[in-house]
């Protein structure tokens, strides 16, 4: 079984930080904007092909979106 690694958090000044990761493989995601839009870039991360060295940068574009309270 594969085990996941993904957290994310938000800081001071309003950017989001996310990092999914499978142990060996993965992305570090920095995102920022107002309104319903953030920008950002995603990184690849692999230790899988330590020799590969190419851009490893996407720019990403994510929209946000209201989390509803569940109903006890």
């Amino acid at each position: 079984m594969m085990a996941l690694l993904s957290f994310w958090n938000t800081n001071l000044d309003g950017t989001l930080h996310i990092v999914w990761s499978t142990g060996y493989v993965g992305y570090d995601v920095h995102l920022s904007g107002s309104g319903p839009e953030l920008r950002g870039t995603a990184h690849y991360f692999t230790d899988t092909n330590p020799l590969l060295r190419t851009n490893r940068d996407t720019a990403i574009m994510a929209q946000r979106v209201g989390c509803k309270e569940s109903a006890k």
